[in-house]
This record gives structure tokens, C-alpha cells and sequence, in this order.
């Protein structure tokens, strides 16, 4: 399997963005008593490697703004580096809170690969609830278009779905699995990945380290072979509550990526 590997050039354009929103996000902060303003922000980087050959690596930058006592808004900035291409994906969430343990809302995301005709869109629903005893379940549908030379115009639909379980406030398991159809003419498949790990928080939370495994692949018409994923991430929570057992309220909506299985399986 090709090691694990980040590559700063690519990233690199990525961070002055990121570094700037902060300084802005942290304004706000002292709106909170008013439910207005800052709710919790987050840093999330990991790398993963598919198969014998693939490797990818992310980082994306979440802010979450609470617009009233039940309302708020979550955006997403990130940048991905899969294999030799970056993409770049931008997410935003509007979602309704009625109460600390359930969340549900509309999600619109723009992706765009560097230096390669490849444009992808989607749009939705979602919702993140608790179902009790410290299980958190998440769940997401929608649609899209894929817009690139190699594939132009192709539609897709999509469901996404994860469960999470903290056995304390450091240390919780995840799986979380996305299905997503392709069927044009260009291509017509049925694409999914799945993941299942461990999340374990180092001192007082704010640091957060995951662990995961799974498999991505495609079947139908244009299928390919189920190939194994195996991935490391670090989370740093600098703003907000924390710990695995922390209210839904201060927890992000799940950044995801339809399209993953077409590119990290080279079909772009």
C-alpha cells in the first residue's frame, strides 16, 4: 500500500484563506450569551491511502454561526489532494436547532479540481440527532452534476449515513458508509465508500485524533474492484464545547463527497 502522504504545495494555497477566516470567526464570540454569533469552530486534516497505489490528504476549516435561538448556519472550507489533482469545496448548511440533541437542515456544496476541467455540485437535506445513551446518528440525501472533460453533465443522487458512539467523553467509534448513482451515458455505476474507526481526545479535547478503515469501490454497468481504505486524521477544536459527549449543538455536519469513489478510484 503507497504511504500515507500530504502534499504542501498543494495545501499551501489553501491556509492564508483559511488563517483569514479565523481572525473573523473569532470576532463574534461574545455574542454567544445572545445565541447569536460564533457557536464552535474546528480544523480537520487527515490522510488516507486506497488500495496499492491511491493517496489523498484534506483539510478543512468549519465555522458554525448561530443567526437566533433555533437558527444557524455551518460553512465549510476545504481542499482535498487526491493523487496528482486538488480539489478545492466549499459547503454550506442552514439548519434548524429546536433543542440540544437534534439538528436538521439544507446543504449546498461546490467542489472544483485545479489545473482539471472538473466541477462538481450537489445540493439537499440532512439532520444529526441523538437516539439516546450517547449514540448520535447522522443522515444526508441529495443530488448533483458533474461537470468535467473527461465526464460532462452527469447526474447523480446520492444518500449518505453515520453512527457514533461515545463510551466516555475522550473516546468514541464512528461508522459512517455513502451510496451514490451515476447513470449516463459516459458512465453508470453505483459508487460507495464506507468507514469504521475510533475517535480519542488527547487532554482537555481540544485535540482530537481518528483512526479508520473501510473500502471504496463501484458496481454496475462500469464497475471496479472493492479497494481497501485506510486513513488517520487530527481534529483541533479551538473554539466551542468539546469531548465526545458534547451536545449536538456543537457538532458539525459531516463533509462529504459523493464523488470520492469516481476519484479515487481514476475514473476523472
Amino acid at each position: 500500500m503507497k504511504a500515507l502522504q500530504i502534499a504542501p504545495q498543494a495545501l499551501r494555497g489553501l491556509l492564508p484563506p483559511l488563517v483569514a477566516t479565523l481572525a473573523v470567526a473569532a470576532g463574534p464570540v461574545a455574542a454567544q450569551s445572545l445565541d447569536i454569533g460564533l457557536n464552535f469552530a474546528e480544523l480537520d486534516g487527515w490522510a488516507a491511502a486506497t488500495g496499492n497505489d491511491g493517496a489523498s490528504s484534506a483539510l478543512h476549516l468549519t465555522g458554525d454561526f448561530r443567526t437566533g435561538p433555533a437558527h444557524g448556519v455551518q460553512l465549510d472550507l476545504g481542499g482535498e489532494v487526491i493523487d496528482d489533482g486538488f480539489l478545492g469545496q466549499v459547503d454550506l448548511h442552514v439548519y434548524l436547532a429546536p433543542g440540544r440533541d437534534r439538528k436538521y437542515g439544507f446543504f449546498a456544496s461546490l467542489a472544483d479540481m485545479d489545473d482539471r476541467e472538473l466541477t462538481i455540485g450537489s445540493a439537499g437535506i440532512e439532520v444529526l440527532a441523538v437516539i439516546g445513551g450517547g449514540t448520535i446518528v447522522e443522515a444526508r440525501a441529495g443530488a448533483g452534476m458533474i461537470h468535467g472533460s473527461a465526464m460532462r453533465n452527469v447526474d447523480f443522487v446520492s444518500v449518505s449515513g453515520g453512527i457514533s458512539h461515545a463510551y466516555s467523553d475522550r473516546t468514541s467509534v464512528f461508522a459512517q458508509a455513502t451510496l451514490a448513482e451515476f447513470d449516463e451515458a459516459a458512465i453508470s455505476a453505483t459508487g460507495y465508500e464506507w468507514l469504521a474507526g475510533l475517535r480519542h481526545g488527547i487532554g482537555d479535547g481540544r485535540i482530537e485524533i481518528t483512526a479508520a478503515m473501510g473500502a471504496t469501490g463501484l458496481w454496475g454497468r462500469d464497475s471496479a474492484p472493492t479497494e481497501p481504505v485506510v486513513m488517520a486524521g487530527l481534529t483541533w477544536r479551538f473554539s466551542g464545547a468539546r469531548g465526545q459527549k458534547r451536545a449536538v449543538d456543537y457538532r458539525a455536519f459531516g463533509t462529504w463527497q459523493p464523488a470520492r469513489p469516481l476519484l479515487a478510484l481514476g475514473r476523472f
